[in-house]
Parts: structure tokens; C-alpha cells; sequence
């Protein structure tokens, strides 16, 4: 079954769309992701527990340490320089005081003795823990005084170290988060956004689906294209698919690289989905195509690293079958073989060098005469393929290959025997119908006569009357017959004229329907014609071209079945014009259709009806001359003929010329 081609205006409003449905979708996956995975805003869920406090309270945890450093290094009487003390002056209001802030925390030492806290309770751990609900973090890190260098407040721990650098970092946030400060603020902004996750997912939800739509219209369409049967091909679907799959594979990289990063930076994830979706799509469409096409594996780079060790499997299959030639060339290879063999025992030897070269060159002189031997006969088989028969190749010219010239020339001398036999065979059978026609024209000529004749005498026996109407009919039907043979004789040899001209292909099938309309309503039989709404123009022969539709439309008559249709169509499809013609047979079709276009082959196999089988022979013959075709289908019962020719643009019109009247002479004017 035939499937639907779809126009490339529709497809390219499909990928119009789908680019800005993807866009929207990556934002809406995006968001998703930020509220409802990363930073847990999903229904119930309080701020104090999701990853986006945990988040910042980690960030203010590098301020505290980095401000434990210095205020431990003057504990210890350490000189700190200008930076230093800026740095400490102007840490965090939270590194120094609780009272604004809802971040409360803890710096311990290994022996649990608070050595820094934020709070003025005279048991901070208790008090944070509280405040805080019990929900609080720990961070162990070690304290070590070098104050050009990171690792003092570093979380790097090293095992061979003893306990007394450790410390231990309690902190957490006040439950409900009753000061107003960066927490609170945070809080504020994440009720905010968790309000917006369902529309959100159901928002992009209807957008996914907008989307899956387009990209299954797209995947049904893929590769086709309007008025063509075969699957078409872009540029993009010839690149390696292994190529095209790892670049799939790096935008998948990349989308899941920036689903790690923080809603700061929110922009570069839709930026990742979308162009990740986008390569989904053009990846399986790039796969669709090629599999219908079935060159999947021919657009791989597996076929072509494999392609060596495939022609080198057909080469060892082929020199099976070529024994005597691989004797002689494994006898040359291991000759040479032995004689490096021998050479390289002697390269102590400067005659070594000289014999090593030497021979090297004969071996590629020889290379050089059998390819050049090998291009001979290549072409010679060329020729014959081009119709040069004969002797195409000089023996003495492929010692190498001598047995093979001498076959191809036995083979053109047998073509070129045969072509003459066939040629001459044509040329006596056209002869001898020519010959036979004239000889029996002027007997036959004499009995229509006298038939004629014998209609104006005073016969009136009607037996004898009816003999006189067969006698008309048989010999009228010879007559036809011969005329039939002579016009075959010459359509089939060529020896006929062709005045090929632009004609009106429409105007000549109605008046040939006109003519024969009587003759088919007379047997019931209906006459469909669909002509286009435009004239039609083809290069033909007028006589010619009424001669192959008087035969189709009086074959309907002939053989089509009573009380059916028949349907003539005229299609115009831009460089050609293709009528056909279709109606039921009466007697069932046993037969091929090309034995139907042979000489004196009929679709009455019984011959009870008029005809010399020579019709559509003829018709065909006369369609060829035209520079036209023909084709015969059948199909049960339904017999269908197929005519094509080429089509030609309307001649321009003739302008009239303008007929001025002559101005009458004066009365009474003399010329004398």
C-alpha cells in the first residue's frame, strides 16, 4: 500500500513549532528540577530542611571558621597584619552576635570545651540545640596557624595528626526563623517559589505533550517527500552515525552537568535541556530515515573499517576461482621472494645493493606491463559493451592474458555473426510480406470487383445473396489483413515518414471518442473520458498517433464486455503526457501482457472476432517512432493501456493581420 506523501511546507511548520515548544519545555523541566529536586519545594516541605538552607548555611560556614582562624591565632598571640584584621573586622554580623541573625553556632575542641560561639548563654550547645529544634550540622576541621595559606581552615583532615587540632563546627537555625536576616528572606522567596511548582508541572506537562505530538508527526513523515516513492535523504543523515550518537552522548554530559548547578545560575540548564532535547530529536529522525532507506549500516563507520577485511575476503573468493592465474603470480612472488632471500645473505657485499635494485625495478616494469595488458582488454570489453564487435583486441598485445583476448574476440565475432543472421532474417520476412501482399492485392482487388458487380445483377435466390455478402466480408477482411502486414512490414523496419509536431493530444482523443461512441453505445457499452480542464500538447505525428487510437478504441469495441465501461484518462505530469485506456474483457485474458503486443497474437485465443492480431504491434511500433511508449497491463479481467509522450508548451498564437477596405474611387474620375 501506498503511503501518504506529505508536503515540505507542512514538515518545515512542524519544526518551526517544535523548536520554541522544546524551549519552553527545557525551562519548564528546568524549574522543575530547581523547586522541586534540588531545592525540595514540594508540598509540606519546611526551609529549615531543604537542600537550598543547607546550601547556605554551608557558605556561611567557610566565613565562621576563616574568622575562628584569626581570632584563635590572637588567642594564641600571634601578630596578625592589616589584611588579617580587615579580614576579621569585617566578617559577618553572624560571626560575632546572635541577636540578628537566625544562624546560631559552636566551635569545639576535641575534649567538647567551647572554644567560640555566637551566643551569650553560658551553655551554647544546649541552647542551640534547643533553639534550633534539635535540627543541627556538624563540620570537623583542623586549626593550624599559617597565615599565607588555606589549610588552616580547611576541611581537609589528615589521619597522622593528633586530636588537638580538631575542632568541631555546631551550628543551625533558629526554629521559625524569628529574626529577619538573609534565612528569613530566603524562606520568604522559597513559599513563594513552591507555590509556583504545579503550574509549573502542569504547565510543561501540556507543552511535553504539545511536543510529543510534533515529534510523532515528524518521525511519520521522516524521509518522504511529495511525488516520490523513495525515501530522501539530507546532508546530516549521510554523517557517521557513531559520530551523530556521540555527539547525542555529549549533550547528555552536558544536561546532566548542569543539573548541578544552583538556581543562580538557572539560565545555562534550559540551555543545556534544550539543546539536549533538540539533539533527541534530530538523532532519532536521522535514525528513522536511515533505517527506511535501509542504509543504516552504510552510513556507519563501522562499515568502513570493516570494508578492508570484506574486499580482502572477496579477493581470496575470487582467486579461487582463478587458479591458473594465482599459480603464475604466486610462482613470480616467491621467485622474487628467494631472490631477496639470496640478497639478503650477501649485504655485507656492495654488489648486494646493485642486484637488490635491479631487481626490484624488473619487478615493477613487470607490475607495469601486466597492468598495462589488463587496461587493454578492459577496454576491449568496453567497446563490446558499446556494440564494437569483431576483433576488439590484438592478441599479441596480451601475452599475459592471451587465452582471455582470444575468447573475447570467438565471443564479438559470435555477436557480430549472430546481429547479421537476425538483420537478415528481418530484412527477408519483410520481403517476402511485401512480395506476398502485392501478389495477392490484385486477385483480391479482382474478387471485391466482381462482388461489386454480382450486387448489381438480378439475383434474387437469397442463399445466393448470402454467399455474396461472405464473399464481401471475407475478402474485405483480407484486404484489410494485407494492409495490415505491408503498414507492420514498415512501422517494424523503419521504412516509414514521421512528421513529429505539436499537437493537441486532449482535442485528438476526443474526436477519436467521437468517432466510436456509436459504435459502443450500440453494444451498451459507456464511454468515460477525463481530459484536464488545460489543453494538452505533445510531440507526434497526427496520422500516426489517430492510427494507435483508432486501434485502442476499436479493440474496445471489439472485445469489451456488454453492458460496461469504458474509461479513457488524460494526465498531464509536467515533461510527459500519459493516457490510458481501461475496460472489462469479455473473454478471460490467458496471456501475458507483452505476448499481447507480438505479431499475430489476439485476446481471443477462439478468433471469433474480427482482427489480425497485428493492432497493437503496430500501435506500439508507431508509439516508438514518436519518441513515445506503450504498456499493457492486465489484471483479472480489466485490460489497461498505458500511452506516454513527451509534452510541449502551447504554440504561440498566430496574429491576424489587419484587413483595411479600399478607399472607392471618386465619381466620375477618368483615368484616361
Amino acid at each position: 500500500m501506498a503511503t501518504p506523501r506529505i508536503g515540505s511546507g507542512l514538515k518545515a511548520l512542524a519544526v518551526c513549532l517544535l523548536i520554541p515548544v522544546l524551549a519552553a519545555m527545557s525551562l519548564g523541566l528546568a524549574g522543575i528540577w530547581q523547586l522541586a529536586i534540588r531545592y525540595g519545594a514540594v508540598t509540606g516541605a519546611e526551609y529549615t530542611y531543604t537542600a537550598a538552607a543547607s546550601n547556605q548555611m554551608y557558605l556561611d560556614s567557610t566565613d565562621i571558621r576563616e574568622y575562628y582562624h584569626y581570632w584563635q591565632a590572637q588567642q594564641d598571640g600571634e601578630t596578625l597584619n592589616y589584611g588579617a584584621l580587615e579580614a576579621m573586622n569585617s566578617a559577618p554580623g553572624f560571626c560575632h552576635s546572635a541577636e540578628k541573625t537566625n544562624l546560631l553556632w559552636a566551635i569545639v575542641d576535641a575534649g567538647g570545651n567551647v572554644l567560640l560561639t555566637n551566643l551569650a548563654e553560658d551553655n551554647p550547645l544546649a541552647a542551640i540545640e534547643t533553639l534550633t529544634g534539635g535540627n543541627v550540622s556538624m563540620q570537623t576541621f583542623r586549626y593550624r596557624w599559617k597565615e599565607s595559606s588555606y589549610d588552616a581552615y580547611t576541611d581537609y583532615l589528615d589521619d597522622t595528626e593528633d586530636t588537638k587540632s580538631l575542632r568541631y563546627l555546631r551550628m543551625g537555625l533558629r526554629e521559625g526563623l524569628p529574626v529577619y536576616d538573609s534565612y528569613a528572606a530566603d524562606r520568604q522567596q522559597f513559599e513563594e517559589r513552591k507555590g509556583y511548582l504545579w503550574p509549573i508541572i502542569n504547565a510543561t506537562a501540556i507543552v511535553a505533550g504539545v511536543a510529543l505530538l510534533l515529534f510523532i508527526f515528524l518521525v511519520v513523515v521522516a524521509g518522504k517527500k511529495k511525488g516520490q516513492e523513495k525515501i530522501q535523504l539530507n546532508f546530516f543523515d549521510h554523517v557517521w552515525i557513531e559520530l551523530v550518537l556521540g555527539g547525542w552522548i555529549l549533550l547528555l554530559c552536558l544536561a546532566v552537568e548542569g543539573l548541578s548547578y544552583d538556581w543562580s545560575a538557572v539560565g545555562v540548564l534550559p540551555l543545556y535541556l534544550l539543546l539536549f532535547l533538540s539533539g533527541t530529536v534530530i538523532t532519532i529522525l536521522t535514525l528513522v530515515r536511515r533505517v527506511r532507506a535501509r542504509k543504516l549500516y552504510r552510513t556507519s563507520l563501522l562499515r568502513q573499517l570493516l570494508r578492508p577485511f570484506l574486499a580482502l575476503g572477496r579477493l581470496l573468493r575470487g582467486a579461487a576461482s582463478h587458479t591458473r592465474m594465482m599459480t603464475r603470480l604466486l610462482i613470480v612472488i616467491l621467485g622474487v621472494s628467494l631472490f631477496e632471500v639470496f640478497c639478503y645473505g650477501m649485504r655485507y657485499q656492495t654488489f648486494f645493493v646493485l642486484v637488490w635494485s635491479v631487481g626490484n625495478i624488473a619487478l615493477v616494469l613487470l607490475a607495469i606491463w601486466v597492468a598495462i595488458q589488463y587496461d587493454t582488454l578492459r577496454k576491449a570489453t568496453d567497446r563490446m559493451a558499446a556494440g564494437q564487435l569483431g576483433e576488439v583486441v590484438r592478441e599479441k598485445d596480451t601475452p599475459f592474458f592471451k587465452e582471455m583476448a582470444r575468447n573475447l574476440n570467438s565471443a564479438g565475432q559470435a555477436l557480430t555473426t549472430a546481429v547479421e543472421d537476425a538483420t537478415r532474417s528481418e530484412r527477408m520476412k519483410t520481403e517476402l510480406i511485401t512480395n506476398v501482399s502485392h501478389d495477392i492485392k490484385t486477385p483480391l482487388t479482382s474478387i471485391i470487383n466482381y462482388v461489386d458487380l454480382l450486387r448489381t445483377t438480378d439475383i434474387t435466390d437469397e442463399k445466393a445473396l448470402e454467399y455474396i455478402d461472405v464473399l464481401e466480408r471475407k475478402s474485405r477482411r483480407l484486404a484489410q489483413l494485407m494492409a495490415d502486414l505491408v503498414e507492420a512490414s514498415k512501422v517494424t523496419s523503419g521504412n516509414i515518414t514521421v512528421e513529429l509536431e505539436t499537437l493537441n493530444l486532449s482535442e485528438l482523443t476526443k474526436q477519436a471518442a467521437g468517432e466510436f461512441e456509436a459504435r459502443l453505445e450500440s453494444k451498451n457499452i459507456a464511454l468515460v473520458i477525463g481530459l484536464p480542464e488545460q489543453p494538452v500538447y505533445v510531440t507526434a505525428d497526427g496520422r500516426h498517433m489517430w492510427r494507435v487510437l483508432d486501434n485502442l478504441f476499436g479493440n474496445a469495441v471489439k472485445y469489451a464486455l456488454d453492458g460496461t465501461r469504458v474509461y479513457v484518462d488524460l494526465i498531464d505530469d509536467g515533461p510527459r503526457a500519459i493516457l490510458m485506456v481501461k475496460n472489462v474483457s469479455r473473454d478471460p485474458l490467458n496471456i501475458r501482457p507483452q505476448e499481447l503486443m507480438e505479431r499475430f497474437v489476439r485476446g481471443d485465443q477462439a478468433r471469433n472476432t474480427e482482427g489480425s492480431g497485428l493492432g497493437l504491434s503496430i500501435a506500439r511500433s508507431l508509439m516508438e517512432l514518436q519518441q513515445g511508449g506503450m504498456d499493457i497491463a492486465i489484471d483479472g479481467d480489466l485490460f489497461k493501456v498505458t500511452l506516454v509522450l513527451r509534452t510541449m508548451p502551447p504554440p504561440a498564437p498566430v496574429p491576424l493581420e489587419p484587413i483595411t477596405a479600399e478607399e472607392p474611387e471618386p465619381v466620375g474620375s477618368d483615368n484616361t
